[in-house]
């Protein structure tokens, strides 16, 4: 699930956004995911002034629930959820093998100290990912609830999910 506007931020308080064409977005996405896409939704964002965090946060939640339709209609169940942010490169492959899927939730450390979490990239169960996707149902705005990094790491908390750090990600 994404929208038609891609936000590039200048600073923690200016962002630039830029409108998409829908066919171009589609082709982009499916050129890179080819057949391994198994879904595709992009919406158009009804106000471009809204800040990004709700936005990311909204799609996050209907991709999840895209997965579970899914699921439902293959009748499977997928063991690891995972999540990555678009602007997330990833320069070595990823050891799934290596990552467990308990009712715990990995997250890699934000670069900066006094941000507890970042929400770049997680992991983890059904469970737990639903939870960690279910975020934009208590999302505040960033005057009253904090950075988005603040509110997921006190939603996890507020839901009994146990936050490990992915070691050696970055």
């Amino acid at each position: 699930s994404t929208s038609n506007l891609v936000t590039n931020w200048i600073s923690s308080k200016d962002y630039v956004t830029k409108e998409y064409e829908f066919q171009f977005l589609e082709d982009e996405i499916r050129s890179v995911y080819g057949d391994r896409l198994k879904g595709l939704l992009i919406n158009e964002e009804e106000n471009s002034n809204l800040i990004p965090s709700p936005i990311q946060w909204r799609r996050l939640k209907e991709c999840f629930e895209q997965k579970s339709d899914f699921e439902k209609k293959n009748n499977i169940e997928y063991d690891v959820i995972f999540r990555s942010r678009t602007d997330l490169v990833f320069s070595r492959p990823l050891i799934v093998e290596k990552m467990k899927a308990d009712d715990s939730i990995s997250l890699v450390k934000h670069f900066d100290s006094t941000i507890p979490v970042h929400d770049q990239f997680a992991y983890g169960s059904r469970r737990s990912m639903k939870k960690y996707c279910d975020l934009i149902d208590v999302f505040k705005p960033r005057e009253v609830g904090g950075r988005s990094e603040d509110q997921l790491n006190n939603w996890l908390k507020s839901q009994d999910i146990e936050v490990r750090y992915i070691e050696d990600f970055y």
